[in-house]
Formats: structure tokens, C-alpha cells, sequence
């Protein structure tokens, strides 16, 4: 198999699926959540339960390797997959 990369325009693609968000109503409908805060327990526990609270039909969510043990450790049950990022 060769080595290679992705073509711009299927790159520009697969970004023009991503976005952002500043509230957690945004993220309602979302498929796959990526957390990005700092690797400290509280703080993983509490964007966790914002994440259940606003996502009721649990998407893939993906982290640190410490969102597996806080999300496990608070029950944090419904998502469809847990990744490690």
C-alpha cells in the first residue's frame, strides 16, 4: 500500500463537517463530541454532565485518556463510544 495524504479537497471536506461550539445547546443533535479541557477529574466530571444533560441521544464522545476514568467513574453510561484522542 502507498503512503500518502489526503487530496485538499477531501481535506477541506471532512473539515467543512466540523465545527464548533460556544453554548451547550449546540451540541444537541451532535453524533461525536470532543472534549478539550485540561486533564484535571472535577473538570472532566463537570463538562461530562453538561455533555449528558444536553445530548440525550448519546453520541461518540472522544477525550484524554482521563475522560475513560472520570466518565466511567460517574456513571457516565449512554455514550455510544468513549475514544481516547
Amino acid at each position: 500500500m502507498e503512503q500518502g495524504g489526503l487530496k485538499p479537497e477531501a481535506a477541506d471536506g471532512m473539515l467543512g463537517l466540523l465545527s464548533a461550539a460556544a453554548a451547550w445547546r449546540e451540541i444537541a443533535d451532535a453524533q461525536l463530541v470532543i472534549e478539550a479541557v485540561f486533564e484535571d477529574a472535577a473538570v472532566k466530571r463537570a463538562v461530562i454532565g453538561e455533555i449528558e444533560a444536553v445530548c440525550p441521544y448519546g453520541p461518540v464522545l472522544g477525550g484524554g485518556s482521563l475522560v475513560l476514568l472520570v466518565a466511567f467513574g460517574s456513571g457516565f453510561v449512554w455514550a455510544s463510544a468513549l475514544v481516547r484522542m
